[in-house]
């Protein structure tokens, strides 16, 4: 109970729960204990308040937690597996992996560095259905029966949100939450294909513009088979994105705006943005940081033909990733900077 010291009222941030009708069970994350509980969810109310009762015959006491020992007074940071993790659940019947807990590890926090992955684990359970704790006293398994980790490590981190799926087809669907990028990958890691959410908070981007303040908190992916999609008209309808007309070059728009791509980038403390207008027209030009907010606005209203040559300076601004985004009256293109102290 003392476990996570803080003073949040929301000390424990469950962010994900899951029902096993086979087994009559519910699957919690919980985030800041670094852990995966599980509950017998075939107890009564008055059961659910004591230790005995229920299929498990443990009342409202967890049956199964995994992750973190140090919560329960066992084990080192050595044992500590997870690290602020989202999405956690049982694989479905019929599925690779069928029983086995399926979950998306953010990283944040290793001792070794911020990294992502996405595990899977076989829960002990003996031959009457229970889960059981080593004798170490640290509930198993000491290590997963499938493991996704990019290639750098580090090239994989999502601080936040996210999740993953196992598909019928054995590969697994993964959100990396915070860009909002979504890919599948094979059994052995590789890449099947990737899509990155076309619509942020400012609204629909552009093809080719940088994608910034476009997270996604969790994804499904349904065959045409679903029955919520019988009788539904599938054909496609064209892409999301707003599209230039002239695709041969990325900087320029239907209007002949020219965005230059030689501005100074990692920078410290100091950038240049050059950009030129071949007609008069209103123009925005403002500052972000990663989590898509307003650090700095350099140009705001009607602004006259030319070529313009705009200073950022990140002087007051911490070591991080930002993005600039520049739009017109018929373009808007959004780019990353790096400030490096």
């Amino acid at each position: 109970m003392n476990f996570c010291n803080t003073n949040n009222e929301d000390w424990l941030h469950i962010n994900s729960i899951r029902y096993n009708p086979e087994r009559d069970e519910i699957l919690l994350s919980v985030h800041n204990f670094n852990e995966i509980w599980v509950i017998d969810h075939s107890t009564t109310t008055a059961q659910a308040a004591g230790h005995s009762g229920g299929n498990k015959g443990k009342g409202g006491d967890l049956i199964y937690r995994w992750g973190n020992p140090q919560a329960y007074r066992a084990g080192n940071e050595a044992d500590q597996k997870l690290f602020g993790q989202h999405d956690a659940r049982w694989i479905a019947p019929g599925l690779p992996g069928e029983g086995d807990i399926l979950l998306f590890n953010n990283g944040q926090g290793r001792p070794e560095g911020n990294y992502s992955s996405v595990v899977q684990i076989t829960p002990p359970i003996d031959s009457s259905g229970h889960y059981y704790m080593e004798a170490s006293g640290i509930y198993g398994p000491d290590s997963v029966s499938w493991s996704y980790e990019a290639q750098p490590a580090d090239s994989f981190f999502a601080q936040n949100i996210s999740g993953a799926t196992r598909l019928p087809n054995g590969n697994t669907l993964i959100c990396e939450g915070p860009p909002g990028k979504f890919f599948e990958i094979t059994d052995s890691g590789k890449t099947v294909w990737e899509y990155i959410n076309p619509v942020s908070r400012n609204g629909i981007l552009t093809q080719g513009e940088e994608p910034v303040m476009n997270p996604v908190f969790k994804i499904y992916r349904y065959s045409p088979q679903y029955t919520g999609l019988a009788g539904k008209d599938l054909s496609r309808e064209g892409r999301i994105e707003n599209y230039t007309t002239d695709v041969g070059n990325e900087n320029l728009s239907p209007s002949g705006f020219l965005l230059q791509q030689n501005y100074s980038n990692p920078f410290n403390p100091t950038t240049t943005i050059d950009f030129s207008l071949p007609r008069s027209q209103n123009v925005s030009l403002k500052i972000y940081d990663i989590l898509g907010h307003e650090v700095k606005s350099l140009i705001n209203g009607f602004q006259k033909a030319g070529n313009y040559k705009i200073k950022f300076n990140g002087e007051n601004l911490s070591s991080g990733i930002y993005f600039y985004k520049l739009q017109t009256e018929s373009f808007s293109r959004t780019k990353k900077m790096t400030l490096l102290k």
